[in-house]
Formats: C-alpha cells, sequence, structure tokens
C-alpha cells in the first residue's frame, strides 16, 4: 500500500498505515525530504482521529468520519480511515503545488484496497 501511494504520489513526504486504538504504525514510508517522527506524529493523528469521532459521535450521530483533512504552512496532511474504522491511512504532501483532490482520492482508494 505505501508503495502504491508512492508511485501514484511522486511528491509523498511521509505516508503510514496505522492502528486507531493504538497509534501503531503497520507500515510506514519517509521520503528523505520529511522532517520529524514518522511513528509519533502517526500516534498524535490516532488521537486526532478519536478525538473527532467523539466528537461526531456526540454532537453528530448520523454522520460518519471518512478523513481529516490538516493543512499547515507547507504540508497537506490526509488521514483516511479504512472502511471498517479500525486503521487509516497517513499522507503528507508539501502544500506547494500538490493537488488536494487528488490527494485525497489516491489515500482514499488505497485505504478501500487495505480491505480486498
Amino acid at each position: 500500500m505505501v508503495e502504491a501511494l508512492r508511485n501514484e504520489l511522486p511528491q509523498l513526504l511521509a505516508a503510514a498505515v496505522v492502528q486507531v486504538a493504538s497509534g501503531q504504525c503497520t507500515a510506514t514510508y519517509a521520503s528523505p525530504a520529511a522532517s520529524g517522527n514518522l511513528t509519533a506524529a502517526a500516534a498524535h493523528n490516532a488521537e486526532v482521529i478519536r478525538q473527532v469521532q467523539a466528537l461526531a459521535a456526540s454532537h453528530l450521530p448520523s454522520e460518519i468520519l471518512e478523513d481529516v483533512l490538516i493543512s499547515l504552512s507547507a504540508q497537506l496532511h490526509v488521514l483516511r480511515l479504512t472502511p471498517t474504522g479500525r486503521q487509516f491511512v497517513y499522507a503528507a504532501v508539501p502544500a506547494q503545488g500538490a493537488s488536494l483532490g487528488l490527494v485525497r482520492e489516491v489515500v482514499r482508494v488505497q485505504a478501500t484496497n487495505l480491505l480486498a
């Protein structure tokens, strides 16, 4: 899955498959241009997912969380839950020149393919 993300998103800075409950990575990729600790970021992102799920459950009970988008000054981060909701795919790309729509679609397809 991480290899497929690399092939479809050549500007990819980092990617991971993360367990929502534990924040543990089951697959990772970090480009030489990536900065920071990917496993720590994945664990923090798992907490973001859990918090947004709790918020949605209490305030928007008819809604289901699909993805979370984090826009930073120099990076875009997409967190996409798998259909089971037990894992998510995390991808980070440079904000400059990236197509958020394309990144979301590629991550969506790969998250869905985790079940295939």
